[in-house]
């Protein structure tokens, strides 16, 4: 049902690139997932990842997640992708305010994250929606059957489906 460091491409050396997994939080699958070789998840202590059924994740790319991450049914992660909800590191005004916090991210369903993808805190994206190579997206983008490109992503094709 769940297999991890299967299948790794053939850019990837196997001896130098692994899978990790580093779990202090919760972890929930809803159905089968591969976690392909040198793909990396890393889940911080009280925080939520949540996988739909036929998650896949690709050689190089990784998920952080010190919040909650939400992947909806049949998502696939292409290779050296990012999905991060937490910017490491505390930051506070002069008042001693902070000033960013981690936040959620939600993936919905059937969406394919293309190769070198940067998915960043409170993202969130609708279902059948395909985020093309070198996107990065740090905002709520609820559109169905949509193709999402740039840096930041916006909407470059609509009324879209996609297939293995």
């Amino acid at each position: 049902m769940i297999r991890i460091g299967t299948r790794e491409i053939g850019i990837y050396d196997k001896r130098h690139n692994r899978p990790v997994w580093e779990n202090l939080g919760v972890v929930i699958f809803y159905g089968n997932a591969v976690i392909k070789y040198g793909a990396k998840i890393i889940v911080g202590k009280g925080a939520i990842l949540k996988l739909g059924n036929n998650f896949r994740i690709s050689s190089g790319s990784f998920i952080i997640c010190y919040k909650s991450i939400e992947f909806g049914h049949d998502c696939r992660i292409s290779w050296d992708s990012q999905i991060i909800d937490t910017d490491f590191h505390r930051v506070f005004d002069r008042d001693l305010n902070h000033i960013n916090p981690d936040k959620e991210i939600r993936i919905g369903n059937h969406c394919w994250i293309g190769n070198h993808c940067l998915i960043l805190k409170g993202s969130q994206m609708g279902n059948m929606v395909v985020l093309s190579s070198n996107s990065m997206i740090n905002h709520v983008i609820p559109d169905n059957n949509v193709v999402l490109a740039g840096s930041p992503a916006k909407i470059v094709r609509t009324s879209i489906t996609w297939g293995e």
